[in-house]
């Protein structure tokens, strides 16, 4: 398509007019726009009547227009000022311009007039039917999209109130197994004062039965004393396995901290990602 523009440059150059101008006109919406074009060749205008998908088209469409009406005009005479010409894209539809009859501007007669509105009337029905159709089609395809892309929020939307709702429940168990060990803790420690308290008594009692032991070597002072002994040993064997137990306590509590610690962490890190959704309509135009 650029041949034609070449071709009236070329032929400008060989009968020693000024280059051709070119202008252009965009309509539509953005997403899929529309153009039409002008050349002025030696103080001729020749537009394109029909809208065409890219600006380079419609210039080279003008170029064709203006190469089709020369041909048949090869000297026309300059007009005192600029005369306009429009045709549809396709020139081949159109009859083709009567030669002047003499000097002056070119002229239709009133029949060929008729024939020349009405086909470019129908061509221009065409166009605006055949545009209008792919403009609802287009528009159809977009609200399809819009909608699409609103299910996909919703989903989004329901997704990241589950996860919250999650996260609001593991909080909720930390909480309460956090509290168990609180409360174990603190049971450990009474009973290690107790034990603490008993195994100093069991002591003082020792003392005491050693000496009377030492004052009397009675038979009944013996039995109590092997029977203090026997529960001075299950006392502090008691004593050992609290003590124990209350460190494996303490390590269990800081190990359920540590895993809901982490668990927390890839929940947050989770709804971060959920969080970023990139939301884009495109505008509905007419």
């Amino acid at each position: 398509m650029n041949l034609n523009k070449s071709k009236l440059q070329e032929m400008c150059q060989a009968r020693g007019w000024t280059f051709p101008k070119y202008s252009s006109n965009q309509q539509g919406p953005p997403h899929r726009p529309r153009f039409s074009a002008s050349v002025l060749v030696h103080g001729f205008t020749f537009n394109t009547k029909t809208m065409l998908t890219s600006k380079k088209e419609a210039e080279c469409c003008a170029a064709r227009l203006a190469l089709a009406y020369f041909d048949e005009n090869p000297q026309p005479p300059r007009p005192k000022c600029t005369k306009c010409f429009s045709f549809p894209a396709q020139p081949s539809h159109i009859p083709s311009l009567p030669q002047p009859s003499s000097p002056g501007l070119p002229y239709l007669t009133y029949k060929e007039k008729e024939i020349w509105n009405e086909t470019t009337s129908t061509e221009g029905k065409k166009d605006t039917s055949e545009e209008r159709k792919l403009w609802q089609r287009e528009k159809h395809q977009l609200q399809l999209k819009n909608i699409e892309l609103e299910n996909q929020i919703d989903m989004k939307k329901i997704e990241l109130e589950h996860c919250r709702t999650e996260l609001q429940h593991m909080n909720e168990r930390a909480e309460s197994e956090q509290k168990k060990a609180e409360n174990l803790i603190a049971l450990a420690e009474k009973r290690k004062r107790e034990n603490e308290k008993l195994h100093s008594e069991i002591i003082e009692l020792k003392d005491q039965l050693q000496a009377k032991q030492a004052v009397n070597e009675d038979f009944e002072a013996q039995k109590k004393i092997k029977a203090l002994e026997q529960m001075l040993k299950e006392k502090a064997q008691e004593l050992t396995d609290l003590s124990e137990f209350y460190n494996a306590l303490i390590f269990k509590e800081r190990s359920n901290n540590d895993e809901l610690q982490g668990a927390r962490r890839e929940l947050i890190e989770g709804l971060k990602n959920h969080s970023k959704i990139y939301i884009g309509v495109r505008e509905d135009i007419g």
